[in-house]
């Protein structure tokens, strides 16, 4: 599962947010996705959602994620990046992970930079490019561990999930 989905204006992102209340409205926007997803797939409560105007101020959100250990994982199209499968070994190994997926043209130097220096291992999904939404899907598929916090660029919307130990009931 996940538990929050925080979306950046990237530098590389092809639509732009111009003001407040076009990130506000986004925002609003997705929470409503996400938790109209969560009811549809019964889970007790939708992600936090959040749209950031830069990279930095998404990388907050996921701080307290950040202080507890969790693996930091930089989705990149690098041909020297480490496979996912190496990164994400087993449950008891990585209990959760910060997942960073850039727009289709991929992160900017700069934003590599920044991520780096945060700690993030620049992580391969595979010889192919992906699409932002594919990418998160695939990143849940292969994880073991839940998601703690998913970033990517604010005009991609994830399949939200959620991490719970709350057991959700059947229907009859």
């Amino acid at each position: 599962g996940c538990s929050r989905i925080g979306f950046w204006q990237a530098e590389r992102s092809v639509m732009r947010l111009h003001d407040e209340r076009e990130r506000s409205q986004k925002e609003s926007r997705y929470a409503k996705v996400a938790l109209a997803a969560a009811q549809q797939s019964r889970q007790p409560k939708p992600p936090d959602v959040s749209v950031t105007l830069s990279l930095r101020d998404a990388l907050s959100l996921c701080a307290e994620s950040s202080a507890s250990g969790a693996a930091k994982i930089l989705c990149s199209l690098d041909p020297a990046a480490v496979p996912l499968r190496n990164v994400l070994t087993s449950p008891t190994e990585v209990s959760s992970a910060i997942v960073v997926i850039g727009p289709e043209g991929d992160i900017s130097p700069s934003e590599e930079a920044v991520l780096l220096k945060e700690g993030f291992t620049p992580t391969s999904l595979g010889p192919s490019v992906l699409r932002s939404e594919l990418a998160a899907v695939t990143v849940k598929v292969a994880a073991p561990a839940p998601a703690a916090c998913v970033l990517t660029p604010v005009w991609v919307m994830l399949p939200p999930a959620v991490t719970s130990n709350v057991p959700v009931p059947k229907l009859e």
